[in-house]
C-alpha cells in the first residue's frame, strides 16, 4: 500500500517543490479518478497556534466514489523530489496535530467536496520544519494494476508547516556539475545537488552565471527553485539554451541563497562545446579546396597572367 501512495503523490510533490499553483491527480493506470486543491500548504505557526484551511477533492470519475481520509507523516525519498510515508515519528512529524472533520464520505459522480482540516501546533512542538499528507482513497471500483491486482487510487495533499523558534537553516552545494562534460551543440544541463543540514525545509535561489574561455560572461539562467527537506539532498536540474554558435570551453558558476537570512553557497564547474560535425564538414570543404588548388595550379597561374596581362 506505501508504495501505491507513493506513486499517487508524485504529482503533489512536483506542485509542494516547485509551489506551481496547480491541482494534483490521482491516476489508476489510465483512468483519471481524482482531483486535489490545493496540492500543496506551506503554512508557518508559533508553537500553541491552531491553524484552520480547506481542501477540494474532486471526483473525475462517472460514478460515486466511497472517499475515507488518513493522516500520515512523510521524509524525503531518494534525491529526485520523491517522498515516502511513513508511520514512525521523528523531530519532523506532523500527522499527530491534524484532524480532518470527516473521515469518510461519499462524493457523487462529477462532484466535489470541501474537507475542512486543523493543524493543532503543540506548545512543546519542534522548531523547523514538520511534513505531513492528508490522503483521500476511494474505496469504489478498484482498478487492476499490471500485474492484475486490484488497488484502489489514492491522492495526497502535502503540508509543510514551519514553527518558529530555535530554527537552523544550513546546506550547503554537495556536487556541480554539467551533464554531460562534454556537448555536440546545446542546451547545456547543470546537475545541483544541495544538502540540507538544518531543520527546516528551504528553497535555494539565485543565478547559474556561463563565461567563455576568456573569461567572458556569455549567459545566465534563475536557478530552478525547489524545496529540499532538512537531513536531505535535492538534485536540482537547470537549463541553459543559448543561441548561436558555441564552441570551447565553458564555465559555469552557481551563485545561490537560501533561507530567510540570505546564506549564500556557491559552486563552479567547466565544460566543453565541439561541434564537431560541423568542423568535420569545414574540414573536407578545406581538404577539396586545397586538393583543387594545389591539382589546379598551374591553370590558375596561366589564367591570372592573361587577366593581368602579362605574358
Amino acid at each position: 500500500m506505501k508504495n501505491r501512495v507513493i506513486a499517487f503523490l508524485l504529482i503533489a510533490l512536483v506542485a509542494a517543490v516547485s509551489l506551481t499553483p496547480v491541482a494534483a491527480q490521482a491516476q489508476g493506470l489510465d483512468e483519471l479518478t481524482l482531483s486535489v486543491s490545493p496540492p500543496l500548504f506551506e503554512l508557518t505557526a508559533n508553537p500553541g497556534d491552531t491553524i484552520k484551511n480547506k481542501i477540494r477533492l474532486s471526483n473525475l470519475s462517472d460514478q460515486p466514489q466511497d472517499i475515507t481520509v488518513s493522516i500520515k507523516n512523510f521524509t524525503a525519498q531518494g534525491e529526485e523530489g520523491g517522498v515516502e510515508l511513513t508511520e514512525e515519528t521523528t523531530n519532523f512529524s506532523l500527522a499527530s496535530w491534524v484532524t480532518v472533520d470527516e473521515e469518510s464520505i461519499t462524493i457523487p459522480a462529477k462532484k466535489d467536496h470541501v474537507f475542512n482540516f486543523t493543524v493543532d501546533v503543540p506548545t512543546a512542538a519542534e522548531p523547523g520544519g514538520h511534513f505531513g499528507s492528508i490522503i483521500f482513497r476511494a474505496e469504489t471500483d478498484p482498478i487492476k494494476d499490471g500485474s492484475g491486482a486490484a488497488v484502489s487510487p489514492e491522492i495526497g495533499a502535502l503540508l509543510l508547516v514551519k514553527v518558529a523558534g530555535d530554527i537552523e537553516e544550513k546546506g550547503s552545494i554537495v556536487e556541480f556539475f554539467a551533464k554531460p562534460s562534454f556537448y555536440e551543440k546545446g542546451p547545456f544541463y547543470l546537475v545541483t545537488r544541495f544538502k540540507n543540514q538544518g531543520n527546516v525545509h528551504f528553497k535555494p535561489r539565485g543565478t547559474i552565471t556561463f563565461s567563455n574561455i576568456f573569461g567572458q560572461e556569455v549567459g545566465n539562467i534563475e536557478f530552478d527553485e525547489r524545496n529540499v527537506l532538512p537531513d536531505s539532498i535535492r538534485r536540482i536540474e537547470n537549463e541553459w539554451n543559448p543561441s548561436g554558435f558555441r564552441i570551447g570551453r565553458y564555465t559555469a558558476t552557481a551563485s545561490l541563497v537560501y533561507g530567510a537570512d540570505d546564506k549564500i553557497a556557491n559552486a563552479t564547474t567547466t565544460f566543453w562545446v565541439i561541434p564537431w560535425k560541423q568542423l568535420l564538414v569545414l574540414l573536407a570543404v578545406l581538404v577539396v579546396i586545397v586538393f583543387i588548388g594545389v591539382r589546379y595550379r598551374d591553370r590558375f597561374k596561366e589564367a591570372y597572367r592573361a587577366l593581368s596581362g602579362k605574358k
